[in-house]
């Protein structure tokens, strides 16, 4: 008879919870706000070069900022001009001289070149601009030592996209 109660009770219910989900109309507004905002990231392009090592370039205002290449040890960072930004030798003083949207190109960089191919092949799959959207969820871990893979708050950002990941 308890178990009849419960069956009954949770017949009634269940139809409550499932109206409150959200439904097709705010789900389009939903995606449709996302696609508004990945419009504002397409500053970050990455492509393969003809030798088969892959480059991101990082744009401001349609002006290149930096760039960086998949090296076998990991990446190199390229400035505007093309001379290359020493990863390891840059302190915060360093970065603060320079744009905001560059010092951030480099902390990208520095992620990539910290945990090498691995994390190339992380940020093309969940698409390079979700990674440069997220990037301060992705940087705030890499401070704590936590891989962009395993990052919660960067994956929670990131959405659907890191699941297939």
């Amino acid at each position: 008879m308890r178990f009849a109660v419960i069956t009954v009770l949770s017949a009634l219910v269940a139809p409550l919870a499932y109206a409150a989900a959200l439904g097709p109309a705010h789900i389009n507004a939903l995606a449709a706000r996302e696609d508004a905002a990945q419009k504002t990231y397409e500053d970050v392009v990455g492509y393969a070069l003809p030798d088969g090592r892959r480059k991101i370039d990082f744009y401001l205002n349609g002006a290149l900022e930096g760039s960086a290449v998949e090296t076998s040890d990991g990446v190199e960072f390229f400035d505007a001009e093309g001379i290359a930004v020493p990863l390891d030798d840059l302190d915060e003083t360093a970065l603060a001289a320079r744009q905001s949207k560059f010092s951030f190109a480099i902390k990208f960089a520095k992620i990539i070149a910290k945990w090498g191919k691995r994390a190339w092949d992380f940020f093309y799959c969940i698409g390079l601009n979700a990674g440069w959207r997220c990037g301060d969820e992705f940087l705030d871990c890499a401070t704590g030592g936590t891989p962009p893979w395993a990052c919660i708050t960067g994956l929670a950002c990131v959405g659907i996209a890191a699941g297939k990941c």
